[in-house]
């Protein structure tokens, strides 16, 4: 599998386990807001070097990036890219009801699961932790899609 060419703002990053929490959560709500076309409410406007070194300026910022941060981008770690480029194509298997304000998402269809990672997963990769994986993604991204719904 190749990288995603539609999402140029989502890129890979060798992390290894240990760094911050919730990078595969992330991802798949990132993705999410993507499906839905809306942006990411949480996501902080860019900071580009200059405006950091406006705050440097100002002394000692608190959580303060050593870089630019570019505007709602987010690093896929290695170890999640795999089930990062397995979820995406999983994108149009989810299980959907019409309401009457749209469609409300169930999950993914779990079928669908089987055949992907069946096909497309790695020989080497374990499938119970990529299925386990794809199911926190779906968990992450499942309340991001039926936002519109509340």
């Amino acid at each position: 599998m190749g990288p995603p060419r539609h999402l140029g703002r989502l890129h890979r990053r060798d992390l290894r386990p240990g760094g911050p929490p919730g990078k595969l959560k992330e991802a798949a709500e990132a993705l999410a807001y993507r499906w839905t076309g809306r942006a990411d409410p949480r996501q902080a406007g860019k900071l580009d070097a200059e405006t950091i070194e406006q705050f440097k300026a100002l002394g000692d910022v608190v959580g303060l990036p050593d870089r630019p941060v570019p505007d709602g981008s987010i690093e896929i770690w290695d170890v999640n890219w795999q089930v990062f480029q397995l979820f995406q194509r999983l994108a149009t298997q989810f299980r959907v009801v019409v309401v009457p304000r749209g469609l409300f998402h169930l999950g993914l269809d779990y079928q669908a699961a089987d055949i992907v990672l069946r096909h497309l997963a790695p020989e080497e990769a374990d499938p119970a932790t990529l299925f386990a994986d794809l199911q926190e993604m779906e968990a992450a991204a499942v309340p991001i899609l039926n936002e519109a719904m509340t």
